[in-house]
């Protein structure tokens, strides 16, 4: 750099003008804004005819703007300003402001001390949570060729053993039991790539979502008791409570023209019990449905060029907001559905309530307005200085379901959509802590979060996207933790059990406990966070990682294997306190002080570039049959947002603040 391309001016006096800050507030003694070369020069000629003391400001916006340093002559004031403009220079050329500059060293010292280890330069952590898949729905197929191959070896949690397509789930049909497969599309088939293909699970049934389902899911029974605890998870009840809720679905379900309710359909509208009718020879179920690598072509792009971790939970067997509360506040705050429903005839009849989506509207009020008076990890970080941002599709849900949306105001300029986050990463403007949320609403022409029935291509192109943004600036990417991530699995299958997690302790003593169907958590048969829900999928996308490499959390010895706790959501709030402010006892609750970091698998320095860019297949946008979901509720506001100022949609500020006043 030259000297005349500076990037910092200098503001100089003499010294018998005052001193500190009586001199700095008398602006016409102090020269005018010069570059570094300037300042020299003039200085040059001071020490030809004066030799009294100088004062330096460096750098300067404006006379008077910063305390001045006294020099007690001429050749100490010249010899700073080259050590000020040689730290510039290199600052500069590291993208780097000086308080940037000295902020980053601060970092790498205390990570050394708490880590005993060079910390990566890691400058912006960017996480994308999309929604409702587990790891063997999306990830699981590729891992398995990985496990036969030799060349990983399973999790501590994984101890099965057994192929992917061997696990079974057995259905009461009406003519007998019969086992339902783990399954895929044959890899040659020509309609691989399909709408219908990669949407699944679709059919009557829909996603199975509450948190009493959940558990027949994984344990059999829709109240575990401490011996089914103590039993632990059989991971044998997805396919039957999937068919379940197709049974009951069939009330609402369309009706032929005698007026009779249509039969379930065959093949992937729902539950087929007949293997003859199917091209693989097996009954099928939707949720045993486990894609292949070539339909997840983008997640197995950034497996085989970054890292993934087949050892990432959903931080509780609960629905999206529960999960996504965890990621944000290491704590749900009792909840273990979206909101409090009800059974709307006040039926006994479980199955009622099963599919109801009717809600207790006062239980759901005090629960938006009064359950939310503890940090976020935005909070946190902010409190140390560290700077962070939500950048959303349709609204984020980061906001509405923390405290966050009490402070809207105070906020505004930290939230914003996924084109405004586009505009910063091109501009090296994004913040340190990044948050983003896809398009939600199941109306949407491209809801682009994998929510069961969406087309997870939709969801790949997103992934995409983000990942092309951020490998398109070499400022930003050359810093860059990027990570991937679902909140919970959607009562999709998962063969590995999940284990027993740390209560958060912090956020169970709120108001709500009549409007819930079991109560406040601590009146449960046993504690719904205790334990963690299904795996989900994971990326770990960095220039910091090498490539292929399976993420495993690090025990006692410093080793795997041993560790007490796999990753969940709250290991990205770990992440984020380690790497940012180095403090091991940072901590929102005792969920995320347990939590397990991912820091662990990045190397010091930069070792894999990267694909300058990755595709994805082209595919079909055009709208077609969805089956509604209510994980957020935001069909009704999307209507209002859309009516907007003159008739447009509102940005992003009052498109959050209008789903936060309509409680979702």
């Amino acid at each position: 750099m030259g000297d005349d391309e500076a990037p910092n001016d200098v503001a100089w006096m003499y010294g018998d003008a005052g001193s500190g800050w009586l001199a700095s507030l008398n602006p016409m003694r102090w020269s005018k804004a010069l570059t570094f070369k300037e300042c020299l020069e003039q200085l040059k000629d001071v020490k030809e005819n004066d030799d009294r003391p100088i004062l330096l400001c460096m750098p300067a916006d404006g006379p008077g703007v910063d305390t001045p340093d006294r020099f007690e002559n001429v050749k100490g004031a010249m010899k700073a300003i080259m050590k000020n403009k040689k730290a510039q220079t290199k600052a500069a050329k590291k993208g780097e402001t000086p308080e940037e500059s000295e902020t980053r060293k601060t970092r790498e010292k205390a990570y050394k001390k708490a880590f005993g280890q060079k910390r990566p330069d890691i400058r912006h952590i960017v996480t994308l949570m999309l929604e409702n898949r587990t790891f063997d729905g999306v990830q699981g197929q590729y891992m398995q060729e990985r496990y036969d191959s030799g060349e990983v070896e399973r999790s501590q949690w994984d101890q099965d053993g057994q192929d992917l397509y061997s696990y079974v789930n057995q259905v009461e049909g009406p003519d007998g039991p019969v086992d339902f497969p783990v399954w895929s599309w044959a890899a040659d088939d020509a309609d691989l790539l399909s709408k219908d293909n990669m949407s699944i699970p679709a059919g009557p049934a829909g996603p199975v979502e509450k948190f009493h389902f959940l558990n027949m899911c994984t344990y059999g029974v829709m109240r575990p008791e401490q011996s089914h605890i103590d039993d632990g998870p059989s991971m044998a009840g997805f396919a039957q409570q999937y068919y379940t809720k197709e049974k009951a679905n069939t009330e609402s379900y369309p009706k032929d023209d005698a007026g009779d309710d249509i039969e379930l359909l065959p093949g992937i509208a729902g539950t087929d019990f007949d293997p003859e009718s199917t091209t693989l020879g097996v009954a099928r179920s939707p949720v045993m449905h486990v894609y292949r690598k070539e339909q997840m072509c983008v997640l197995t792009d950034l497996m085989e060029a970054f890292a993934c971790s087949d050892t990432h939970f959903s931080s509780a067997p609960c629905q999206t907001w529960p999960n996504r509360l965890f990621a944000s506040c290491a704590t749900c705050y009792g909840y273990y559905n979206n909101l409090p429903y009800v059974n709307p005839n006040g039926e006994e009849d479980e199955l009622v309530y099963f599919q109801s989506e009717a809600v207790d509207k006062v239980g759901a009020f005090q629960k938006m307005m009064s359950s939310y008076d503890l940090d976020t990890v935005f909070h946190r970080l902010e409190a140390n200085g560290v700077t962070w941002g939500i950048y959303h599709g349709q609204a984020a849900l980061a906001v509405i379901t923390t405290k966050l949306k009490h402070e809207l105001w105070d906020i505004s300029d930290n939230v914003g959509t996924l084109e405004e986050f586009a505009a910063d990463v091109e501009t090296n403007d994004l913040p340190e802590f990044v948050w983003l949320e896809p398009n939600y609403d199941p109306a949407s022409p491209a809801p682009n979060d994998m929510h069961p029935p969406a087309n997870v291509l939709h969801g790949e192109k997103l992934i995409k996207d983000v990942y092309n943004i951020l490998r398109s600036n070499e400022d930003v990417w050359n810093h860059c933790l990027f990570i991937i991530t679902c909140d919970e699995g959607v009562g999709s299958f998962d063969h590995v059990k999940p284990p027993a997690a740390v209560d958060p302790v912090n956020g169970h003593d709120h108001e709500y406990e009549g409007f819930q169907v079991d109560g406040h958590p601590d009146s449960m048969t046993t504690n719904p966070f205790t334990r963690f829900g299904t795996r989900v999928p994971n990326l770990i996308i960095s220039p910091f990682v090498n490539p292929r490499t399976v993420v495993r959390p690090k025990g006692p010895s410093g080793e795997e294997g041993d560790a007490p706790y796999p990753f969940d959501h709250t290991s990205i709030i770990r992440t984020a306190f380690d790497l940012f402010l180095a403090d091991p006892e940072m901590h929102l609750t005792e969920r995320d002080r347990a939590a397990p970091s991912f820091v662990h698998c990045l190397e010091s320095e930069i070792v894999n570039p990267g694909p300058e860019r990755i595709e994805c297949p082209d595919f079909d946008d055009t709208p077609g049959e969805r089956n509604k979901h209510t994980c957020h509720g935001l069909t009704d506001v999307t209507e209002m947002m859309k009516t907007g100022f003159s008739g447009t949609q509102m940005d992003a500020k009052w498109t959050t603040q209008a789903a936060a006043m309509f409680g979702i």
